[in-house]
């Protein structure tokens, strides 16, 4: 609808003057001014940009499985671990937690397909190892696995840790507890052998350790697990067909509403 520039009905906002065509559109506007600028077309054609909007310091974040759970800023709730979403969408995207998620994730996962190789090729191929190759692997095991065990998972160890506090035991206690138990079991064999039955000990003194498979269920954990989802302010065309449904969406509904009663009736 085109506006005469010499209406009467006239308001300024944020330093620009509007026109309107009447008096009851001039006050929808001045109720709720940053609706209108971001959901109408002006005679440009252009559609106006909406001021900023929260940022994280101000925005309230709860927990999905958890809504009892409230705080200002993102975080972890401390009972399940999953990371928290707001309740309003921020101004700016932050997806700083996914990139950290994925880069852990290739990490772990470039070292767990090695650890895994080293320690299931020998018995796969039936390989029979002197002494010295058997402890050089069994060393490069340990190496290849501690950052994965040890960097990789260590924000998934404080979500578990959370929850015992809290007396609320979540998933991340649990994988936290079982790669922690592996990995600490395997550090003492490799260097405590002598502590173990001399049936857990093959023909070099040596005893089954378990790095592969701690390496390998953190790669899958960052795999598999809920990633967070980052927050982003909405874009006027989402906001406007949330608010100002289409006529040819209305029809549809309409439409199917009428043949889901004639079916009915028949």
């Amino acid at each position: 609808m085109t506006v005469a520039a010499d209406s009467p009905h006239r308001a300024e906002h944020a330093g620009r003057q509007f026109e309107f065509c009447s008096a009851g559109c001039r006050t929808k506007f001045l109720k709720e001014p940053t609706r209108y600028l971001a959901a109408t077309n002006l005679a440009n054609g252009a559609v106006q940009p909406v001021p900023a909007g929260p940022t994280h310091s101000d925005v309230i974040y709860t927990c999905p499985m958890h809504p009892e759970i409230r705080q200002i800023g993102p975080g972890h709730c401390p009972k399940c671990g999953m990371a928290l979403e707001s309740l309003m969408p921020t101004e700016v995207e932050d997806d700083g937690e996914i990139r950290s998620v994925r880069r852990r994730f290739w990490v772990a996962t470039t070292l767990a397909i090695p650890v895994m190789l080293i320690a299931m090729a020998p018995h796969l191929l039936g390989w029979a190892l002197d002494s010295t190759t058997a402890w050089t692997l069994r060393i490069l095991e340990l190496v290849l696995s501690a950052p994965a065990v040890l960097w990789a998972a260590a924000p998934y160890y404080r979500r578990g840790w959370l929850g015992v506090i809290h007396r609320a035991p979540n998933m991340y206690t649990l994988i936290g507890l079982g790669v922690m138990v592996a990995f600490t079991y395997s550090l003492i064999a490799t260097f405590f052998p002598g502590q173990f039955p001399g049936t857990m000990r093959d023909s070099h003194g040596m005893v089954d350790v378990y790095f592969e498979v701690a390496a390998v269920i953190v790669a899958l954990v960052l795999l598999y697990l809920p990633r967070p989802r980052a927050a982003s302010r909405p874009t006027a065309r989402r906001r406007t067909s949330r608010s100002n449904p289409s006529p040819s969406a209305i029809g549809f509904e309409s439409d199917r509403a009428k043949r889901s009663r004639s079916m009915a009736a028949s």
